[in-house]
């Protein structure tokens, strides 16, 4: 952001983030819910299961049975969580960074940072940001991984917080949150990639040396075409993705509901183990499809909005 608006830097990229994350959120949810739909199956896949024919078969299922509106079950908690984690994750992100480059005797250029201060960066605001909002994320993966005729549906988001805190208390508020934050290094992988390539670019654009940073003043007001924030973000998404989506069918199985007559997963181990076990590596990528349709637009949709 070349000005800011709240008068703390820190405070900008939360509202960005806030306005990113509802409005990326909303329109692409229903990717969102057939993809946790695919993490939670436990059949085991083949070859030639067909990924995107999995998804299309499972949203023509979702149709059929709960009408076009079958499709935006659990938005609010989604919306809510989704939202809620940019804010804080932008917000702890642009703090550390500058407390980092502070460190450096430089306290507003965050692109002296080194490489591995970057990911330190995203991981501890990733962490951060997971204590606040998983309660969120397991009622939302129990709304979108179960359809509403299910024993144990929670019929709205409060009806979600208040049975799960009833029935399985505090301990079922954190299910899954080691696995989350393991899926920290998600958005450290995305946003050391994101930095570097526009640092590059940056750098290229004005004929520069490759490893000389620009200064504070050019980082402020240097602001590149759409199309390479759009590419810029898409790629760092495709890089981050595709190293740590497994991650994401592990949290999907620990956070759904634990029923005796189907498979038992108790934490992060067991869950890997049970499903390299009863389904190879293919049980690891369920769900794929649809989340690159969804991350991809989703994420210029946000970058594009927050100016980054």
């Amino acid at each position: 952001m070349s000005k800011s608006v709240s008068g703390s830097p820190a405070i900008d990229q939360a509202i960005a983030g806030l306005t990113a994350g509802t409005v990326s959120t909303f329109i692409l949810h229903p990717m969102d819910l057939v993809k946790t739909r695919l993490q939670a199956n436990n059949k085991k896949l083949t070859l030639n299961s067909g990924l995107i024919g999995l998804s299309i078969g499972e949203v023509r299922r979702i149709t059929s049975t709960n009408g076009v509106m079958g499709l935006y079950r659990g938005i609010t908690p989604n919306l809510l969580g989704s939202s809620l984690s940019w804010a804080l994750y932008f917000g702890f992100y642009s703090k550390i960074k500058q407390r980092y480059s502070s460190d450096l005797g430089d306290g507003r250029i965050a692109t002296k940072m080194t490489k591995s201060e970057y990911m330190l960066a995203s991981a501890q605001a990733g962490a951060m940001t997971t204590v606040f909002t998983n309660p969120i994320f397991v009622v939302k993966t129990r709304m979108l991984a179960n359809d509403p005729t299910h024993p144990k549906a929670y019929s709205s988001f409060l009806n979600g917080i208040k049975s799960l805190y009833k029935l399985e208390g505090v301990r079922g508020l954190y299910r899954g949150f080691s696995a989350a934050l393991i899926g920290t290094s998600h958005g450290a992988v995305q946003f050391l990639a994101y930095e570097q390539l526009k640092i590059w670019r940056w750098n290229l654009r004005n004929n520069r040396k490759l490893n000389q940073k620009p200064t504070d003043l050019e980082t402020i007001n240097a602001k590149l075409p759409t199309w390479e924030y759009l590419w810029m973000s898409s790629l760092s998404k495709t890089i981050a993705a595709t190293l740590t989506y497994p991650y994401q069918v592990v949290k999907t199985r620990v956070q759904n509901y634990q029923s005796v007559s189907s498979v038992q997963y108790n934490g992060v181990i067991d869950t890997i183990g049970k499903i390299y076990k009863l389904e190879g590596l293919m049980g690891f990528y369920k769900g794929l499809a649809p989340s690159i349709v969804r991350v991809l637009p989703g994420t210029c949709i946000t970058f594009e909005i927050m100016g980054m």
